[in-house]
């Protein structure tokens, strides 16, 4: 699907408030109550409209075990918005935010968009958080603020649209200069005529020139799991929406091990929208192209891991 602008999230916070129940939910629109916790990074995403421009919204979901905060910190690079949450009925999810949020500044780019939300608001008979006290918290430290319950689907879709809204503006103001890749948005095809600047995806024609050198590399090299194994699954693809999951099943694992793996997911994104563009010039139409498949060629026999929550 062609956008105008891409925009990289990162969802923040501790282990348990529910961040994979939040993307589960923007994503596929269901809830899973049963999850194991992350391990590693999750990978969404999610075409929107803002201003009656397309825009897929790519979204890193992290865990929120301290140990491994060390690779959460490397996706803050990158990100236009982060969506910081915490658990409206555990006190220490909110103590601990501006912990987590002086990690995002710390790492991020100055013009990142952080939206708070204080999930779970469904269990409101367990509340150990009041809205006052999360809204107080976001006026003062400059952030937008929100509760959402994951299980209900209330206000999941407006977290993640006002975030993108917000990132939008910036764009709009010159605020974020989307020439930089640091500021975590890409101009797309659509996107060209809507700006000045020349970055974001490459034409279909080099889209299809970069498939087809990914898809000639013969010999693929296997990671086992003693190094890292990770893979990336199309979990659901229906009408504009799609998810994927990267998930990490050796421990604690470096960051740099992880980001060759990231740039395949991005790099076979990439040529999934160069193929449907080709598709759609052409009046044709093929069998679907598989991240999985595409990733297994590159990496050999990838361990599948199953979508977990936070």
């Amino acid at each position: 699907m062609s956008f105008a602008y891409l925009f990289k999230y990162i969802i923040i916070g501790d282990t348990g408030v529910g961040k994979s129940c939040l993307l589960l939910q923007f994503t596929d629109k269901r809830f899973q109550p049963v999850h194991d916790l992350t391990i590693g990074v999750e990978f969404g995403a999610r075409m929107i409209t803002v201003d009656n421009n397309p825009v897929k919204l790519q979204i890193w979901d992290t865990a929120g075990q301290e140990s491994f905060r060390s690779i959460t910190r490397s996706y803050y690079r990158g990100a236009a918005g982060a969506l910081l949450v915490y658990d409206i009925t555990r006190r220490e999810t909110f103590n601990h935010l501006a912990s987590w949020l002086e990690d995002a500044r710390q790492h991020a780019t100055a013009n990142m968009a952080i939206m708070l939300i204080g999930n779970k608001c469904d269990l409101s008979h367990r509340r150990a958080v009041s809205y006052e006290e999360g809204e107080k918290f976001a006026k003062e430290h400059g952030l937008v603020f929100m509760e959402a319950s994951a299980k209900t689907a209330q206000n999941v879709e407006e977290a993640f649209i006002k975030t993108a809204r917000a990132i939008y503006k910036k764009i709009q103001d010159g605020v974020i200069d989307v020439s930089k890749e640091s500021e975590g948005v890409k101009i797309g095809q659509l996107g060209h005529g809507l700006s000045g600047q020349s970055g974001g995806a490459g034409s279909s024609s080099q889209g299809a020139q970069q498939k087809q050198k990914f898809r000639s590399r013969s010999k693929p090299k296997h990671i086992d799991n003693d190094e890292a194994a990770a893979a990336a699954e199309s979990t659901s693809r229906k009408q504009q929406e799609s998810v994927y999951t990267l998930h990490v099943v050796a421990g604690v694992v470096a960051a740099e091990v992880l980001e060759p793996v990231v740039a395949l997911a991005e790099d076979a994104e990439a040529e999934e929208d160069a193929d449907e563009e080709d598709d759609h010039q052409d009046h044709q139409e093929g069998a679907p192209h598989s991240l999985l498949a595409e990733l297994e060629l590159a990496h050999g026999a990838a361990v599948r891991a199953p979508r977990t929550g936070s």
